[in-house]
């Protein structure tokens, strides 16, 4: 890993050295906000869409653990004007490319401008990136974000403003709608079971407990004994359904439903969660509202 983050940071700098830059689109001279993840894409549309060119990097579907840019892409980094990160080495492979980038535009890796005491700390120097799940910490970002395009379009300052309002307000009333609705979840059913760690701050903020075969990062490595604690707990709290996600493989979840009902519980999958990613553009699930909702819909139905 860290020589490809060494040869891509080395392709930036080179491509800025010989001029190999990214070039707007002909006819296209608007400002270019690039996010890395559908998420921060959401903001950015909402708050700047008509007076920016906002751009998204990994597309829905993709897992930002373990992507790895494209030349193509590098030439999208390039050519914006501002890029907005999660960090928290959620965007493990482009940390040095983000690193090389920061010293010629803004570059604002959103997760890491939030106080560590709001965090889940999961292991030394690991932090959990999944920051988006708690709308509180979101909010924060969203309200970063607008700080940032204030500063870099100030003559946009009232649209951006009044847009910002509309947004929280957005938020404030997803939080409440997803309150309402898992608070009906009995208490023992109360159980996030995924493949990777994506949901903890989403557990936190709705007194869910979760087990999971993987860390924070779909990178990390899990054992024979990781699934078998997870079969045994599924049959201790007679929890009745686990959840995939998009972006990772349900192999290994598969072969545990496999295992439990071997074992004379029966358990299903309660549907796909939305993890690391929005839906396609072309989807009932395009923004960060409706992936949010759909998440809580999912929950509530496979386990009330």
């Amino acid at each position: 890993m860290k020589r490809f983050l060494f040869t891509l940071s080395l392709i930036i700098g080179l491509s800025i050295v010989f001029g190999m830059t990214g070039v707007k689109e002909e006819g296209n001279q608007r400002p270019v906000v690039l996010s890395t993840v559908g998420m921060l894409d959401d903001i950015v549309s909402n708050l700047a869409g008509d007076f920016v060119s906002n751009e998204l990097l990994m597309p829905s579907g993709t897992d930002p653990h373990v992507y790895i840019p494209t030349l193509k892409d590098v030439s999208q980094l390039n050519a914006a004007d501002v890029i907005f990160a999660i960090g928290l080495d959620l965007e493990a492979q482009m940390e040095s490319a983000l690193d090389s980038l920061a010293l010629e535009k803004t570059v604002l890796r959103l997760g890491e401008e939030l106080s560590k005491d709001q965090l889940l700390y999961k292991q030394e120097n690991v932090y959990d990136p999944h920051v988006w799940f708690d709308l509180d910490l979101f909010a924060e970002i969203t309200k970063t974000v607008a700080a940032t395009l204030i500063s870099e379009f100030p003559e946009q300052s009232d649209l951006i403003t009044l847009r910002l309002d509309k947004y929280l307000l957005m938020l404030e009333e997803l939080d409440v709608y997803a309150s309402d609705k898992l608070s009906q979840v009995a208490e023992s059913a109360r159980w996030l079971i995924t493949t990777h760690d994506a949901f903890s701050y989403f557990a936190r903020k709705y007194d869910f407990e979760i087990f999971t075969l993987q860390g924070v990062s779909t990178e990390s490595d899990y054992s024979l004994k990781d699934k078998s604690d997870m079969v045994n707990l599924i049959i201790k709290h007679k929890i009745p359904a686990v959840f995939v996600e998009d972006s990772v493989s349900n192999k290994d979840l598969l072969s545990v439903i496999e295992n439990a009902a071997a074992k004379s519980h029966p358990v299903s999958i309660g549907g796909y969660l939305f993890a690391d990613s929005l839906g396609a553009i072309d989807s009932p699930y395009a923004t960060f509202a409706d992936t949010f909702k759909a998440n809580v819909d999912t929950i509530f139905n496979a386990l009330n």
